[in-house]
């Protein structure tokens, strides 16, 4: 099924209102994207509407709702940003795990152009129990909350496994967020977590929704996982690190 081509650029973020899914859409909106949001609450579609520039903002939760929901929210939607994170450590098996795996179910369902999971950088790590993390790049999110990192890998290898053939997609596993404006270099690989792990395991969100909005015009870059970080040293604009992953992939 076609999607029309005035829908071709309508944007399905959850968590739009959150630390990251806020830069996003702003970002986004600032590139000719339409976005629509999913808000817990009518303050916050409020929010969304005025401050961030959605077209469409949807209230609902992503734990309750019914899976034929998530499909309905979908509609005539070529992008998903799962940008969603859990505000409570009892929600996290649910809201990164469970919610995640039926927002993509509902994705394949909608026949979205692509997905893109927002994830950590060292949930594999953590979750698969190898020795000598500190030897590997781990962001501080995953080290300190292994339930956290468990869920989002669990996450990871069901998009991995169960996304067919004809659905694009891209799991972002970022390293710890900070609210610093950025310095617009970043480093990109399949695995940085072994030959990088040196580095600090940090990325603006600022620069990580650039690189996100670029991931999005490529065309090159499908089904697969990323890793990013910043680096003022070793890292170069977003675009041009597409291009490499591009060369290198």
């Amino acid at each position: 099924m076609e999607k029309s081509s005035n829908n071709s650029n309508l944007v399905f973020i959850t968590g739009v209102t959150g630390h990251l899914g806020s830069v996003l859409c702003k970002k986004l909106c600032e590139c000719g994207y339409k976005c629509k949001g999913l808000v817990r609450d009518e303050d916050s579609k409020t929010l969304a509407m005025k401050e961030m520039g959605c077209s469409d903002v949807i209230v609902g939760d992503l734990v309750d709702c019914n899976p034929s929901d998530m499909v309905d929210w979908l509609k005539d939607c070529d992008f998903v940003i799962d940008a969603a994170g859990a505000s409570m450590q009892s929600e996290i098996e649910q809201v990164e795990f469970i919610a995640g795996k039926k927002l993509f179910d509902a994705a394949v369902k909608s026949n979205v152009k692509k997905y893109i999971c927002m994830s950590a950088l060292g949930c594999d790590i953590i979750a698969s129990g190898q020795t000598g993390k500190e030897q590997q790049l781990v962001c501080k999110t995953c080290s300190e909350n292994p339930k956290y990192a468990k869920s989002q890998y669990k996450l990871d290898k069901y998009i991995q496994d169960q996304a067919p053939r004809n659905l694009d997609y891209l799991i972002v596993r970022c390293g710890d967020l900070t609210q610093e404006s950025g310095c617009n270099k970043i480093m990109v690989a399949p695995n940085l977590s072994k030959k990088y792990h040196e580095k600090n395991c940090c990325v603006s969100r600022q620069d990580l929704a650039n690189f996100i909005v670029a991931a999005m015009k490529s065309n090159n870059l499908t089904r697969t996982t990323l890793e990013v970080i910043n680096s003022e040293r070793d890292g170069v604009a977003p675009e041009e690190a597409l291009k490499q992953i591009n060369v290198a992939i």
